[in-house]
């Protein structure tokens, strides 16, 4: 009984190869240089509670825009609507 024998060589083309390997590496740079947001709670607050963690020395960066004020706390602090903790205004 003859083998069977497989007359068709398939070969990969090298750009493929190439090519793949720039996806791969874009993808990832990507995940490198932008990790992931993780999904803390953001809650908005009252002026005066922002004045509060700003003198009491809680806050770690604030970033003005416009009339919003965006910032983050050095500790989770209860600043949500239910006393939920978060560090992030």
């Amino acid at each position: 009984m003859p083998k069977y024998q497989n007359t068709r060589n398939f070969k990969i083309p090298i750009n493929w190869i190439f090519h793949a390997i720039i996806i791969i590496g874009l993808i990832a740079l990507y995940y490198g240089l932008f990790p992931r947001m993780t999904a803390e709670p953001v809650y908005d607050i009252p002026y005066s509670v922002f004045k509060e963690l700003v003198y009491d020395g809680q806050t770690e960066s604030v970033l003005f825009k416009g009339q919003d004020i965006e910032g983050e706390l050095f500790q989770p602090t209860c600043i949500g609507p239910q006393g939920e903790m978060a560090n992030r205004f």
